[in-house]
């Protein structure tokens, strides 16, 4: 099984706002994810509460993944099982988004 652990909150830009509603309903959408977390939002949730929830949820996921509210997960992450955990790995993301042709691109943000 595999857990997704995030935020949500409601943004004031009513953009953003449907951005994250959209990643999130994704994120509960998606087959491949069967327990979706989300920290509150206030205060601000650390990686260190992130951490925590992982290492207290029941019952124990086969995978954990921590993103930031603005994230969601397609169909890729059926490859998690082709990786070999037993060599301590862990695997960081970039951020992508989908141009106006329905293409994920990775998104060159300088923030």
């Amino acid at each position: 099984m595999i857990r997704l652990i995030s935020t949500h909150y409601q943004d004031k830009d009513p953009v953003r706002a449907a951005e994250l509603d959209d990643c999130l309903a994704r994120n509960k959408a998606n087959p491949l994810i069967g327990d979706v977390l989300v920290l509150p939002s206030e205060p601000r949730a650390s990686f260190n509460d992130a951490i925590k929830a992982a290492n207290a949820a029941e019952p124990v996921a086969d995978y954990t993944i921590i993103a930031n509210a603005d994230v969601w997960f397609d169909n890729s992450l059926a490859w998690l099982p082709e990786i070999d955990w037993r060599k301590d790995r862990a695997i960081a993301l970039s951020r992508w988004g989908i141009t106006e042709a329905g293409v994920p691109a990775p998104l060159n943000q300088v923030d």
